[in-house]
């Protein structure tokens, strides 16, 4: 049994160096650090080097690879980077019968409650410590859980927010409008693409066309771009004008990160919204 604890354990440990190792290659693009001119080519100059392992060998991992750890960390955290034969995966490691009892009163007595929010009456209770229990495994444990289902309406966690400065993050989006005359005569639909910048709230472009295509929305990219600069983030729906792949190329030109907002959820891209609604 002892032996059987001892492996555990040793697993354990190396699970969290190899998601660590795989964070310290990633770090520079979460933190904003890296100088190279754009995302993809700091992967590229990664994957040129030899990388040491906590296995003790030397590898060599592909941009794909990276690009693929990037998007687990921002979607997971740092559990998303452990190898997937770890023990625990799947489960909480960290929550126990104390912290989910705690966890489910709260939930109870306040159902809107966030799991930020949790977190913090969890720590002002004395009930955990930062050094104990992560934000993440509060929140990922109410999501996986069914908590709220079981307490009452489903309610998504939001949070006000706002990127720090202009040029951070557009948004964009596309708004059926009236019917007019095109140049053969012929009496058409048009549509309104626009993209505006989340810090200063500034409409970066904005224009009518007969069709809501990628080819009217990456001319309408261009011009911004053009004109206010390249962002690093930009948020934008599901249609086949945004998610394609000419639009990937370009998104990987610019070194600008594409967020597709889930469908039937405006309030993901909620300041373009209100911009066309008005």
């Amino acid at each position: 049994m002892n032996n059987h604890n001892n492996q555990n354990i040793q697993q354990y440990q190396l699970s969290n160096l190899v998601a660590q190792s795989k964070f310290a290659l990633i770090a520079p693009i979460i933190s904003g650090t890296y100088f190279d001119d754009t995302i993809g080519a700091y992967f590229k100059r990664v994957a040129k080097h030899d990388i040491n392992w906590p296995d003790g060998t030397k590898r060599k991992f592909s941009y794909q690879t990276l690009n693929h750890w990037l998007y687990l960390y921002r979607k997971y955290g740092l559990d998303g980077l452990a190898p997937k034969n770890r023990l625990d995966i799947g489960s909480s490691r960290k929550n126990s019968a104390t912290h989910k009892e705690v966890i489910h009163n709260l939930i109870k007595e306040f159902p809107k409650i966030t799991g930020v929010m949790v977190y913090e009456k969890m720590i002002a209770q004395g009930v955990v410590n930062k050094n104990e229990i992560s934000v993440d495994t509060i929140q990922r444990y109410i999501k996986n859980s069914g908590i709220r289902s079981s307490s009452g309406p489903l309610i998504k966690e939001r949070r006000t927010w706002e990127y720090a400065h202009a040029c951070d993050g557009y948004e964009a989006d596309t708004c059926h409008t009236f019917h007019n005359f095109d140049e053969q005569g012929e009496y058409r639909k048009t549509y309104l693409i626009a993209m505006i910048d989340i810090h200063s709230r500034l409409i970066v472009g904005a224009e009518f066309f007969f069709n809501d295509n990628a080819v009217n929305f990456q001319k309408l990219w261009k011009n911004a771009v053009l004109r206010y600069g390249r962002s690093s983030v930009l948020i934008l729906g599901n249609g086949s004008s945004y998610k394609n792949k000419s639009t990937t190329e370009i998104e990987a030109k610019l070194g600008t990160i594409l967020i597709y907002n889930p469908p039937y959820s405006p309030v993901g891209k909620a300041v373009i919204e209100r911009f066309l609604k008005l």
